[in-house]
């Protein structure tokens, strides 16, 4: 957070934080990290307003497409990502190495 401390969004209700994501901005492509919403504030729009700020942020820096990383395991989270507009990159495949 020390390289781009604006690239965490929070979101809070009543004083509590509901929500995170990281929207981060490589210089060619925006991504969308690590959205995460408190079980009991899912399904309130939390998540979708973390996008839409994400994106707004994203435009702003030069961002004509947005990646969003998602587990292949999580029904869930796959489900709201296609329905707010996302989908599958066919052409992409992500790959990991544990240092």
């Amino acid at each position: 957070m020390a390289h781009d401390p604006d690239a965490l969004l929070i979101a809070h209700f009543d004083g509590l934080i509901v929500g995170t994501a990281v929207a981060a901005w490589d210089g060619w492509r925006g991504h969308i990290y690590r959205l995460v919403v408190l079980p009991d504030d899912r399904l309130r729009g939390v998540g979708r307003r973390l996008v839409a700020s994400g994106h707004e942020r994203l435009r702003a820096l030069g961002a004509t497409r947005v990646n969003a990383a998602v587990s292949d395991d999580e029904p869930g989270p796959i489900a709201f990502w296609e329905a707010i507009g996302y989908r599958r990159d066919p052409g992409m495949s992500r790959f990991a190495m544990s240092l």
